[in-house]
């Protein structure tokens, strides 16, 4: 007995490599790709989204890798967390986990649009004009006062970055998205109304002063848009944000959040990226961002 014991703890020093090696594997298959590299740098903090296995939660594995865990975000099964880098392969092991992904920032996309999509058209030959529809605008926020938006057109406010409860736009592209989709024209004569001028704006605020966010935030939006679309009969959700891709359209949390929207019954309209084409006539890598790959 006493010769077979040290043969079995040769064994098992030389099982623990591979035993390692798998845990490692299976964690490293969990992460994108920006977490995978900070996974092996393991120098700092990494804010992440954690979608878990439906109906389980990360409470127990983000304790035992020391992480800190923020808000939840129902739309994708998620809990945003700060983690260590070091931490993170331990974390992705745990069998509640489906995936983690960086919580990437996002910023406003197009602002612009033209007659060309025949929306005078369609008001003017059908009588279609958004009236009793409402249309949350996830963006910057709005700035009310401004005339071609009055008369009570901000239906409703929430701000995920600053939490102030009023309607404000300190950068002022979601401003001007919401001119585009209900302007009202009065500033200008009735020459330059939005889209939609008849519908109501819930207004949901994501992006800082400096046109910044993070997607959890914009998640955290797309959750409050769904549980309010009876209230103020949400038909359409603008999403003039976007994101690098970084993971397929089937596991990034900020597609699945938008695919949740539509699931909902609500048209989800995205931005699809201004990046196009470069200087010599060849696509960019990442030309189209989340969500408008999807």
């Amino acid at each position: 007995m006493a010769r077979r014991l040290p043969t079995l703890l040769l064994l098992l020093l030389l099982a623990a490599p591979a035993m390692v090696f798998a845990r490692s594997a299976e964690g490293d298959a969990k992460l994108d790709a920006l977490l995978r590299a900070r996974a092996a740098d393991s120098t700092g903090v990494s804010r992440v989204i954690i979608r878990t296995v439906h109906g389980a939660s990360a409470t127990a594995a983000l304790r035992a890798a020391g992480g800190r865990a923020g808000r939840h975000l129902a739309a994708v099964d998620g809990q945003v967390a700060l983690v260590r880098d070091a931490a993170l392969l331990q974390l992705a092991a745990s069998a509640d986990i489906l995936s983690i992904a960086l919580d990437r920032r996002v910023r406003g996309a197009m602002d612009r649009t033209s007659a060309a999509i025949g929306a005078s058209w369609v008001r003017d030959e059908l009588g279609l004009d958004g009236s009793g529809v409402g249309v949350a605008i996830i963006d910057s926020g709005v700035a009310n006062w401004h005339d071609d938006l009055g008369s009570e057109r901000v239906a409703h406010f929430a701000d995920f970055v600053t939490y102030l409860p009023t309607p404000h736009d300190d950068y002022g592209h979601g401003t001007h998205v919401a001119g585009i989709i209900a302007g009202s024209g009065f500033d200008s004569g009735g020459a330059r109304r939005g889209v939609a001028p008849g519908a109501s704006l819930i207004v949901l605020k994501v992006l800082n002063g400096t046109g910044d966010g993070y997607i959890s935030n914009v998640i955290a939006a797309i959750d409050y848009a769904i549980e309010q679309r009876a209230r103020f009969n949400i038909r359409v959700l603008n999403l003039s944000v976007s994101a690098g891709v970084f993971e397929s359209y089937a596991t990034d949390p900020f597609t699945l959040a938008a695919k949740r929207a539509v699931d909902a019954g609500i048209v989800v309209v995205t931005a699809a990226g201004n990046l196009g084409r470069n200087e010599k006539g060849h696509i960019q890598q990442g030309g189209i961002t989340a969500p408008g790959n999807a």
